[in-house]
């Protein structure tokens, strides 16, 4: 069993470790959460002697008690994607509310928006149901000792505190006073948890419409099945807003679930404005918000001062609750990026490893200015001649392209950057370069520039036949100072061309300035000059049988495949003995570097052909060590290419590897 853990000060710092006294044997249980590829395979569990306690709403994914000795019965069988074994988890959590004073919420509470309407997910040790400062809608527990959601650790209600305090005569005030709060209990007294309790919990919010989740929690070991809800809850449409951690300074000390692409990771920051000493870095962090020596609601219907990237965590939710609010026709994706436009800038100019993109503020005075009146609209349009040739962004501006006569926003430009442009587009627009096409862009917030700020200008070096679309909606920065400088960001889904490979980033043009994008942020599209593809999640190998699509084996994570073509929009073709076979897409992404050491260019299959008795191993032998990368399932007639003692070289993807004669029939 692998453990979160919450650690915590309150005035002096306490840490609850878990002790652990297991010892093994053939009668040992354990929870484990199964994702099935379908539907959930009952009869596979009762052949293990298991118990199914728990079926998820969201997905084909059951928690399940089962015989240690019976877990490696499962391993291999096709109807299983993956098995995730229960951990551990803690609160992210150290040790007045000058907080409150630093994002200073009051400008937008009095335009009138307090997160009314908004659902948030908290999901920690409780709440205070009777506080007289919190007003909580609703919640659930999931820890097995009580079905009551109430507080017996402090831990949920200060943070719950931090969102929720209530705009009264007493105590504190809260981010988001407004707000509907669903606290989900999932850690004990003594803020343990664990990965079985954290996943119904967030199923929980994901089948309740949360708009948004509270996690100011950590754990060190990626857990493959949070990794999945986490991604399921952003894919509908939730912000997911997660402690960095209390790790301190380091090369990348973020926890998980903070490290997920899906989760915004958060840091501390101090009442100096500077990094809290216990504050994790790392290059997945994104915003940073106050949370040394908070003061917030507690035990008892008190308060307390606490610290940690905990105590931040709900200062970025209850913030983000204000900013859909506000925003109500914008996506999560959309909100997120707009966050990273709407922060002040702290140490290394632009993003950065220790505060991310800045610190939250206060939006509203960052707001586009909607109020400006027609004159000076007509005013500052007036000011561009056809001649022109760059212009100077005033606020952050949107780029727009047609698409069925309509315009659609691809992307961003940042403030007091300057761009080139193509021509006037009627009165009121800018044409500019967006990749392989034409944008455009409101002159309304911009001014004429000489374009001599411009460093990076670039108008002759060439696309490549490569494009990418963002996972959600990115930032490209300008690295000609030497310094990542945020200029623009590309949104979702939109189909850009890059130039170049480099290294951990793509190299792209856009509007005609060179910029660099994080290759994790993007997917690489598939296109006829695509010759290998890498797999993210094990995925299964099919072939068309008789018009039916039946699985035949298993291509592993992390490993590169050469594929012969695209097949259809969905599927790649590769080798499979002496036909073909197919793999989904959705599971994988293109390559462009790697190429398999092993892979086949002057075997030939013999005509010997084996079936293996249970689903077996194809193992790379060209490391000098065995690592399996691929899998050929029961029953399959598969070739050989030569016998190789007490195994038998065969071709698999047109990679070369091993499979056990002792696994085998011929």
């Amino acid at each position: 069993m692998r453990t979160f853990y919450f650690l915590f000060f309150i005035i002096s710092l306490f840490v609850f470790s878990p002790t652990h006294d297991v010892q093994a044997n053939e009668q040992d249980t354990q929870r484990y959460i199964i994702l099935f590829t379908n539907s959930i395979n009952k009869d596979l569990i009762n052949h293990v002697d298991g118990e199914i306690i728990h079926e998820f709403e969201t997905l084909p994914a059951a928690t399940v008690v089962l015989p240690t000795s019976k877990i490696d019965l499962l391993n291999n069988d096709p109807s299983i994607q993956f098995i995730s074994e229960e951990q551990e988890t803690q609160i992210s959590q150290q040790t007045i509310d000058w907080g409150y004073t630093e994002i200073n919420p009051t400008p937008i509470h009095q335009s009138g928006f307090t997160g009314k309407g908004k659902k948030i997910a908290v999901i920690d040790t409780g709440v205070v149901i009777s506080h007289p400062d919190l007003k909580i809608k609703g919640g659930k527990s999931f820890v097995d000792y009580t079905t009551s959601y109430n507080d017996d650790n402090g831990h949920g209600t200060h943070v719950t505190g931090i969102i929720n305090a209530q705009n009264n005569s007493i105590g504190t005030i809260g981010i988001a006073y407004d707000a509907d709060i669903y606290m989900l209990k999932a850690f004990n007294n003594e803020g343990i948890g664990n990965t079985v309790d954290l996943a119904h919990a967030i199923d929980w919010a994901i089948t309740n419409n949360m708009d948004m989740i509270n996690l100011s929690i950590g754990f060190d070991v990626d857990d493959p099945f949070i990794r999945y809800l986490v991604k399921k809850a952003y894919q509908n449409d939730i912000l997911i807003v997660a402690a960095a951690g209390n790790k301190g300074k380091g090369n990348d000390t973020i926890t998980f679930p903070a490290r997920y692409d899906e989760a915004i990771a958060v840091g501390a920051i101090n009442e100096n404005n500077t990094r809290a000493s216990f504050s994790s870095t790392g290059p997945t962090l994104e915003v940073t918000a106050p949370g040394d020596e908070i003061y917030s609601t507690y035990l008892g219907n008190e308060y307390q001062y606490m610290s940690g990237t905990s105590m931040a965590t709900p200062y970025v939710t209850g913030y983000l609750a204000l900013f859909e609010e506000a925003n109500p026709n914008l996506s999560n994706s959309e909100i997120r990026t707009l966050l990273h436009e709407k922060v002040v800038d702290l140490g290394t100019t632009g993003f950065d490893h220790e505060y991310g993109f800045g610190l939250i503020s206060n939006f509203i005075d960052m707001e586009q200015n909607q109020g400006q009146d027609q004159d000076s609209e007509q005013e500052n349009e007036q000011t561009f001649i056809p001649s022109d040739k760059f212009f100077k962004v005033l606020e952050p501006s949107a780029i727009y392209i047609k698409e069925n006569n309509q315009l659609v926003r691809v992307g961003r430009l940042s403030t007091n950057e300057s761009f080139p442009r193509i021509r006037d587009y009627g009165p009121n627009w800018h044409e500019i370069k967006y990749g392989a096409q034409t944008a455009y862009v409101k002159k309304e917030f911009t001014v004429p520039s000489d374009g001599s700020t411009i460093n990076n200008l670039d108008t002759t070096t060439k696309h490549s036949q490569y494009t990418i679309k963002p996972k959600e909606n990115i930032a490209v920065y300008d690295n000609s100072s030497g310094e990542l400088v945020n200029f623009g960001a590309i949104y979702t889904n939109v189909s850009f061309p890059i130039i170049s490979d480099y290294g951990n980033w793509y190299k792209i043009k856009f509007i005609d300035r060179i910029g660099f994008i994080r290759k994790k942020d993007v997917q690489l599209d598939f296109s006829s000059e695509i010759k290998f593809f890498k797999v993210n999640t094990p995925t299964a190998i099919y072939q068309n049988l008789d018009g039916n699509l039946v699985r035949v084996g298993r291509v592993y994570e992390n490993q590169v495949y050469p594929r012969i073509r695209d097949y259809g929009p969905n599927w790649h073709e590769i080798q499979f003995g002496n036909g073909v076979a197919y793999v989904k897409k959705s599971y994988t992404t293109p390559s462009l570097n790697h190429t398999p050491e092993n892979l086949n260019t002057t075997y030939k299959d013999s005509s010997k052909h084996v079936k293996p008795r249970l689903n077996i191993a194809v193992y790379d032998n060209s490391s000098g060590s065995l690592v399996q990368y691929g899998a050929i399932y029961s029953g399959v007639s598969y070739p050989i290419v030569s016998d190789y003692g007490n195994w038998y070289r065969v071709r698999l993807a047109e990679r070369i590897g091993y499979i056990r004669k002792k696994d085998v029939t011929e």
